[in-house]
């Protein structure tokens, strides 16, 4: 009885976790991706994957080469720990697992997955078999498979070429709208990277700092930036040299006196004379009439 409800409980605990991770890694409005054919330079499968609303412990995945054939599969919790298991990771938590999934399923990270269409059966019934890799943070990889059967099928005679010319072309519409998408979004999060705080290449460490004393960047005032710098440029002629550091700022000197004796303050013999001051008119009586000396011409100007 004991191990009966400790069993029930253990399963509840499993499905919690399930379903919190799988709102961690998967949106509620899902997402759409695109996936290789294996051995195949051929157009890719489209791929749609959606969260179950009447499960919240489940996917479900849709894929359709837009041209013969459209494959589902619900992803629930028996089939996920089928997939875990067959991949070597039935010890790996959910949150880790799923993680490695979804980005096998979007292409990222390095992991991947690749699609193998086949006919089983007399009947030659569709089937596609998706081939998963890991990639493992610790170095290597892990893989897993996962077979999905045929819920449509288009007869290879039932469409006519204009049909089948139609459907390919917007296959290749949506597959490289995929890929505008993905670039978009990879700009996007390397300018973010760029213009965040710290990311300046001239501020960037490659090592730790001493214990006890501050980052590099916090110890960096505007001069020893400015000389950071010049230590990872070259001269181009300018009269320093790459590993030099910038003089005091009262030696500073100008191109013209560079190889002369810097000019000091001037000393009082060297000042220039102050200029002569000019005797003003008279502010009692400016139309006053000034004597002129007996013998002085008067058309010269004094």
């Amino acid at each position: 009885m004991l191990t009966a409800a400790s069993s029930a409980s253990d399963k509840s605990n499993d499905q919690a976790e399930l379903g919190a991770a799988l709102a961690a890694n998967f949106p509620d409005a899902g997402f759409v991706s695109k996936v290789p054919v294996r051995n195949s330079a051929g157009e890719p499968f489209l791929m749609l994957v959606l969260r179950d609303e009447a499960d919240a412990e489940s996917l479900s995945l849709e894929i359709t080469d837009c041209l013969e054939a459209h494959f589902r599969r619900r992803l629930d919790l028996a089939a996920l720990e089928e997939l875990r298991r067959d991949a070597g990771m039935a010890a790996f938590e959910w949150k880790t697992f799923l993680r490695l999934l979804a980005s096998a399923l979007r292409g990222q990270n390095n992991c991947t997955v690749t699609a193998d269409p086949q006919r089983t059966g007399p009947d030659e019934t569709r089937c596609l078999q998706l081939d998963f890799r890991f990639s493992l943070q610790q170095g290597g990889s892990l893989g897993g498979r996962l077979s999905l059967e045929a819920s449509a099928s288009l007869p290879s005679k039932a469409a006519s070429p204009e049909v089948g010319a139609f459907m390919r072309e917007l296959r290749r519409f949506v597959v490289s709208a995929l890929d505008a998408a993905g670039t978009g979004k990879a700009l996007q999060a390397s300018s973010q990277t760029l213009l965040s705080p710290g990311a300046s290449p001239v501020f960037r460490t490659t090592s730790a700092p001493a214990q006890g004393s501050a980052p590099l960047v916090d110890r960096l005032s505007p001069r020893a930036a400015s000389e950071s710098v010049l230590a990872g440029m070259p001269s181009f002629g300018l009269g320093f040299a790459a590993d030099a550091t910038l003089p005091p700022l009262d030696k500073l000197e100008g191109p013209s006196s560079r190889g002369s004796t810097p000019r000091g303050p001037p000393t009082p013999s060297s000042a220039a004379p102050p200029p002569k001051k000019r005797v003003g008119g008279s502010l009692v009586d400016p139309h006053a009439r000034k004597t002129r000396r007996a013998g002085v011409n008067p058309f010269l100007l004094s």
